[in-house]
């Protein structure tokens, strides 16, 4: 009997050496191979939980920098300019803001005139310094074509004179006539070309134009007043009058630094 067993053995071991290893090799597909795919759904739902989550998170709302505040036009016709934003600066001494910003020598000073914001700005080293509230010419809205129309003219000009016995306190005169004012004169008839190309040869000199043609001139910078200061909602604005012949007229404290400062040749430029 005991024999019989033991004759036995050899084939047992034998099919344990078969069929072990095939087991084991279905165990461990079972247990790492398979695992991830059961696994799979999860990762995808939780993926797919992300993405949602992502979709949902709102945009960040940038809101844009507010305006600044400009002239404002009433029903009644009058422009207030508000006294904040840029001209914030309109009763502040020009020294003092000088000094802010220290610049202690003006290499190069330059007048921006907004017609349509009533503003002169004054340009210190290609820095803005202040900016002023001005009245325009009593038709402030159209561009100056000749003698007579109370309009103040758009373009490039200098300060060809200036005159500290103006009966409008003081004077900052302009050279307007221009080239371009000269040339449209030419076009539209009021002067012939002989007078044209007198006011050219002058502008080349940085010298004061003919006044004295059918295009008007004596165009300046002066005093006498540019409004009144008026409380509008808690706020103060000047209330613009366009009181002068086609000149820019500012209040006589703000002229009087303006005048003591501004050099002859000094370029201005108005705009619409």
């Amino acid at each position: 009997m005991l024999r019989n067993k033991l004759g036995r053995l050899p084939v047992l071991c034998a099919l344990i050496v078969l069929l072990v290893p095939p087991l084991l090799a279905g165990r461990l597909s079972r247990h790492d191979v398979a695992r991830p795919v059961h696994n799979t759904p999860r990762v995808e739902a939780r993926a797919s939980t992300i993405e949602k989550a992502v979709e949902k998170t709102p945009t960040p709302i940038v809101k844009p920098d507010p305006k600044p505040e400009t002239a404002i036009q009433t029903v009644d016709g009058t422009v207030q300019v508000p006294l904040a934003g840029k001209t914030a600066t309109y009763a502040k001494p020009l020294r003092k803001l000088l000094a802010e910003k220290g610049i202690t020598h003006p290499r190069q000073v330059e007048l921006e005139i907004d017609k349509s914001e009533r503003t002169l700005k004054l340009e210190v080293n290609g820095e803005p310094v202040k900016t002023y509230v001005a009245a325009l010419g009593k038709r402030p809205d159209v561009p100056k074509i000749r003698r007579g129309d109370y309009a103040t003219p758009v373009g490039n000009y200098y300060v060809c004179q200036k005159n500290p016995n103006s009966r409008f306190f003081l004077a900052l005169k302009l050279a307007y006539p221009g080239n371009q004012d000269a040339e449209r004169g030419v076009r539209d008839g009021l002067i012939d070309p002989g007078t044209a190309n007198r006011i050219k040869r002058a502008i080349a000199r940085k010298a004061a134009p003919p006044m004295d043609t059918k295009l008007g001139g004596n165009i300046c910078i002066h005093g006498g007043g540019s409004g009144t200061v008026e409380s509008r909602g808690g706020k103060k604005v000047i209330a613009v009058d366009d009181w002068t012949a086609g000149c820019i007229a500012l209040d006589n404290p703000q002229m009087k630094e303006l005048f003591d400062f501004v050099p002859l040749g000094t370029q201005v430029r108005i705009t619409p």
